[in-house]
C-alpha cells in the first residue's frame, strides 16, 4: 500500500500554514502558488559545512508540476510574498518517501534590494 503523503501530511500543513505567492518565470509566465513563509530566515548548510541565515519559502513539488514549471528553471525567477519581491538565488529539493517532486522544493532568496552574495 502507498501513502498519499499529499493528502495525509502536505495538504493540511499547507491548508493551515501556507500564504499565497506569485512566481513570475525567468521567461515571463506568473502564476500563484501556496507556500510556507521563512523569509525571516532559516538556518542552511554549504557543501563545505558553513551555516547560513538565509530567507526562503518551501513549495509543494506538485504544485510546480502541476503547472509545468522545472526546478532546473526556477533560479532567477521572482516571486512575490507577502508583499515583497525576491529574487530565486537557488532552490534545493525535500523528497517525500514517494519521490523527489512529490515532496517540497525550498527556493531560497535573494532580496530584490540585495546585491548578488
Amino acid at each position: 500500500m502507498t501513502l498519499d503523503y499529499q493528502a495525509l501530511l502536505f495538504n493540511p500543513i499547507y491548508y493551515d500554514l501556507a500564504v499565497p505567492a506569485t512566481l513570475t518565470t525567468t521567461w515571463g509566465s506568473s502564476l500563484s502558488v501556496s507556500v510556507i513563509d521563512h523569509t525571516a530566515g532559516v538556518t542552511l548548510t554549504d557543501r563545505m559545512s558553513v551555516e547560513s541565515i538565509r530567507p526562503v519559502v518551501r513549495v509543494r513539488g506538485t504544485e510546480l508540476t502541476q503547472n509545468a514549471i522545472q526546478v532546473a528553471d526556477l533560479p532567477n525567477s521572482q516571486i512575490t510574498v507577502n508583499g515583497q519581491s525576491w529574487r530565486i538565488k537557488a532552490t534545493r529539493t525535500m523528497p517525500a518517501p514517494t519521490g523527489e517532486l512529490v515532496g517540497e522544493v525550498m527556493l531560497i532568496l535573494l532580496s530584490e534590494a540585495e546585491p548578488d552574495g
